[in-house]
């Protein structure tokens, strides 16, 4: 997981550069997940390609790592950007209801993302959930 953290932070460099957003992984050297790489991979980039895309200029993505209590995988994408209202939180995962911001540069999205990464987490038995608070930030986490 070390790995795919610097990795993502190396894939997004321009785009972290032109937003000045600083990027921290918190992920422990030598930090591992049982799982499809693939689909952990994906979920990821989208992961992070929205927290770029709802920070604002200046801000802090970071990726976080934990083991919880029952030995699961704890994988958090944490930024300081806009947040998501709690009317935005009921609808993320919703096809039937369509939600979508523009970044804080303007940045489009389909309102898909978020649905694609909880359909593939739960292919691999994991969950996903999000806490956020409007000009606070947002953290999505995926527990496998």
């Amino acid at each position: 997981m070390y790995e795919v953290a610097e990795i993502l932070g190396r894939l997004y460099e321009q785009n972290l550069k032109n937003k000045n957003i600083t990027f921290k992984s918190e992920v422990l050297k030598g930090s591992m997940i049982q799982s499809d790489r693939n689909i952990l991979d994906t979920v990821m980039r989208n992961l992070i390609s929205n927290a770029i895309k709802f920070t604002k200029n200046g801000g802090e993505i970071k990726i976080g790592f934990i083991k919880d209590e029952n030995k699961n995988s704890v994988i958090s994408v944490i930024d300081n950007g806009v947040g998501i209202s709690e009317e935005g939180l009921e609808k993320v995962f919703r096809i039937d209801s369509k939600f979508t911001n523009p970044g804080t540069n303007g940045e489009k999205g389909t309102g898909l993302g978020l649905i694609l990464c909880k359909d593939l987490i739960e292919m691999v038995g994991g969950s996903i959930s999000i806490t956020s608070k409007i000009d606070s930030g947002t953290t999505v986490s995926i527990k496998i």
